[in-house]
């Protein structure tokens, strides 16, 4: 199952204090698949299906960091993970990874790097039976808006595939 949120509704305040509304439609054709392990790993992939080009952040920087959750419905409770946004960085320049149409990229996210929150210092591991949603979130940014870095949501349910 994978789901794609295709426009945001987004508040723009201008130099004059004016609310202005604006609808804003994310390029769509970026998909998302993932596996789960029992250890606490997901490994993602972005596949660009679209026409043209598509330019996604780099992991590695603030602008790319941070844009991962998961939602674990186990016996009936939905546990909510982030990637905690608040790390540094060695070197911090927006930069992005091209994917040309028909090119997908693989991440691995390990939950239990300490890297994420709402774990309440737990380790983190997955079953057979847990429904994990993986969603990746990038807002619009000025400077994605002028590199034409892709934004929006899109998730997929994580296949289990143990160890």
């Amino acid at each position: 199952m994978k789901l794609l949120i295709r426009s945001l509704a987004v508040v723009l305040f201008t130099a004059t204090s004016n609310v202005v509304l604006a609808q804003i439609e994310p390029p769509s054709g970026l998909e998302v698949s993932a596996r789960v392990t029992s250890s606490g790993i997901v490994s993602v992939v972005l596949c660009n299906y679209s026409k043209a080009s598509i330019n996604v952040w780099n992991q590695y920087n603030s602008w790319g960091a941070s844009h991962w959750r998961l939602f674990i419905v186990r016996n009936g409770k939905v546990s909510v993970y982030f990637q905690n946004p608040n790390r540094l960085f060695t070197k911090n320049s927006p930069s992005f990874v091209e994917l040309s149409k028909g090119d997908c990229v693989k991440i691995k996210l390990d939950v239990n790097d300490g890297a994420w929150s709402g774990l309440d210092d737990k380790k983190v591991s997955f079953s057979a039976v847990d429904k994990v949603l993986v969603s990746y979130d990038v807002p619009t940014s000025k400077e994605g808006y002028s590199l034409k870095v892709w934004y929006g949501v899109i998730a997929a349910v994580a296949e289990f595939v143990g160890d």
